[in-house]
């Protein structure tokens, strides 16, 4: 029998081995280190021991990791992350997770499951269990042989790297107002946002800023290398304020990164982007040169549909 437990200080290696397992079976590469694990956990704010479990298996292997998170803690969006091994109970580890945002959830609460685009039991599953598709997500990449176009910048911008401890607290602010018009924003707190963002390894001289006067007025905020792909940079943040949209600097931004990948060897960039973004993301970077590789689907269930199942109604033991 599967046994299911709360992570612990001690689990940090065994939810690597989960997540891993995971993407090598639905992308074919693995993709997080023991410092992408720590970060999530010791982000402030966090508390794992009621959000985050694996699923042992029998044979003593470790079948998958679930967690459930409610990033404005304000108690009404739960965002459900999970990654199993075929063989895995599913369906108790995702009932477990639905009942730890019941516990805390509003009336009007709903739950969000995150399945990735070719992982075909975890859709099958979140169905099975009530939840409707609503949105999708994209990682888009480009090569970046032959070299991209050279950035072009608008009147009166110039571009540096960020000036460690002078330019912090400044970026997350932009960092912040250059979503705050996106789908479901919630902000971030300072100190979470430089724990997530300044994670190891944190490089300096490829946070691009955009600066008009004294402004930032744009950001474009990179890592070396995308886990498990180390020929690919990775844009981690692209915004513009929107003071300073539709003057070509989400592109420039965007040009200049893939032009300083490029010096440094990388073959390809890559970034995620949310498929129905409303200030047009998707065409922008399609006119930069980028496709999409992979898409990522969110679902949806009314909390009050899990205390109704709760209640009686029947679900599958085990749809995966």
């Amino acid at each position: 029998m599967s046994v299911i437990e709360a992570v612990g200080p001690d689990d940090v290696d065994a939810i690597v081995e989960a997540v891993n397992a995971h993407s090598i079976g639905v992308h074919g590469v693995a993709d997080t280190t023991r410092d992408d694990v720590l970060t999530w956990l010791e982000a402030p704010g966090a508390d794992r021991e009621l959000e985050a479990f694996i699923v042992t298996l029998p044979d003593g292997s470790v079948g998958g990791y679930g967690d459930v998170q409610d990033d404005n803690f304000e108690h009404r969006r739960y965002w459900i992350d999970l990654r199993l091994r075929p063989g895995c109970n599913g369906s108790s580890l995702l009932r477990e997770l639905e009942a730890r945002a019941l516990r805390l959830a509003a009336p009007d609460a709903l739950l969000r499951c995150f399945t990735q685009g070719a992982d075909v039991e975890a859709h099958r599953l979140v169905e099975a269990h009530g939840y409707s598709l609503i949105r999708h997500g994209f990682r888009m990449a480009i090569e970046l042989e032959p070299p991209p176009p050279q950035a072009e910048w608008p009147p009166g911008i110039r571009v540096r790297t960020l000036e460690p401890g002078a330019d912090d607290e400044r970026v997350h602010e932009a960092n912040m107002d250059s979503f705050a018009d996106h789908w479901e924003y919630a902000y971030v707190p300072y100190d979470r946002w430089r724990h997530l963002m300044f994670r190891s390894p944190h490089d300096p001289s490829l946070w691009f800023l955009a600066i008009d006067g004294d402004e930032i007025a744009g950001i474009c905020l990179c890592r070396a290398d995308q886990t498990g792909e180390p020929d690919m940079g990775w844009v981690s943040v692209l915004g513009v304020r929107p003071a300073w949209r539709r003057r070509g600097l989400g592109l420039a931004l965007l040009r200049h990164a893939f032009g300083e990948f490029r010096t440094r060897g990388r073959e390809r960039a890559g970034l995620g982007v949310d498929a129905e973004n409303t200030t047009g993301a998707v065409r922008l970077y399609e006119r930069a040169g980028m496709t999409v590789t992979r898409r990522n689907d969110i679902y949806e269930k009314p909390a009050s549909a899990v205390a109704a199942q709760s209640d009686g109604a029947s679900l599958p033991e085990a749809v995966d």
